[in-house]
């Protein structure tokens, strides 16, 4: 994911699509969601395909209701501020060639001065280890390793989820961080917890108390949990007491 925002900096990829698409310039003020300032200029297209490439090789591609690209009047395009994207869909993330995940949102907006890319509305990402991800709100910066819900996420693998009203996940480790507290279901059990880190990568959850639980009819507290996703245990405070997990689906 973070490639994303390398693609939206190298501005020839932008001008190559306008190129493609034929795009003409237009000042339509009211046709955006914020309206421009008398200052601004917007050159703008609608349904459609946006490839970004570097050294030969695609790093993402979208289809989008339409594109606007802000700057200055009378600037360069060079000088633009900000890109906003309206109607995400079909999106697909590549590294290296490879196909990595794909997406789709309501809108998007690339600030250039922050180098952030803001998405809202009816997130959903799909990686090719069959992660997903459910939000309203996703932000990137380029200078961030984690991908940020601040208003809230779910996410879910191979039938464990875990729900948070904030939460971070590492694109190159695989590494889901819910600070503000979590609920979750792994391996069909409930569990609770102040704060709550999911590596997918290991199948490992580590949990921070107040943890509580539930396996079979038996619930649990405890201050510290840490799950074995793949071996199908838990352990609680710091190792004083093991428990198998039974019920809920096989282990990969």
């Amino acid at each position: 994911m973070s490639r994303i925002l390398a693609a939206i900096l190298a501005l020839g990829a932008i001008l190559g699509l306008y190129a493609l698409l034929r795009v003409v310039q237009r000042w339509d003020p009211a046709r955006l969601a914020t309206p421009l300032t008398p200052d601004q200029m917007t050159m703008q297209a609608e349904n459609a395909v946006m490839v970004a490439r570097e050294h030969g090789q695609t790093l993402w591609k979208l289809r989008v209701n339409s594109i606007v690209l802000r700057r200055p009047r009378d600037s360069d395009l060079t000088d633009f501020h900000a890109v906003d994207f309206a109607g995400v869909h079909e999106g697909t993330v590549f590294d290296e060639g490879r196909k990595v995940a794909s997406f789709s949102a309501g809108s998007a907006t690339y600030e250039r001065p922050l180098k952030r890319l803001d998405v809202q509305r009816d997130i959903r990402v799909r990686t090719t280890e069959g992660e997903e991800f459910a939000s309203d709100r996703c932000i990137w910066t380029e200078t961030d390793e984690f991908a940020r819900f601040p208003d809230g996420a779910k996410a879910a693998i191979k039938g464990d989820s875990v729900r948070a009203p904030n939460m971070l996940y590492s694109t190159r480790t695989r590494l889901v961080q819910c600070p503000d507290g979590a609920e979750a279901v792994f391996r069909g059990q409930p569990v609770a917890a102040r704060s709550l880190e999911w590596d997918m990568a290991t199948q490992r959850v580590r949990c921070t108390g107040p943890v509580t639980g539930e396996r079979a009819s038996v619930r649990f507290m405890a201050q510290y949990a840490e799950l074995d996703l793949k071996n199908r245990t838990i352990r609680v405070n710091n190792g004083a007491v093991d428990l198998r997990i039974d019920g809920g689906e096989d282990a990969p």
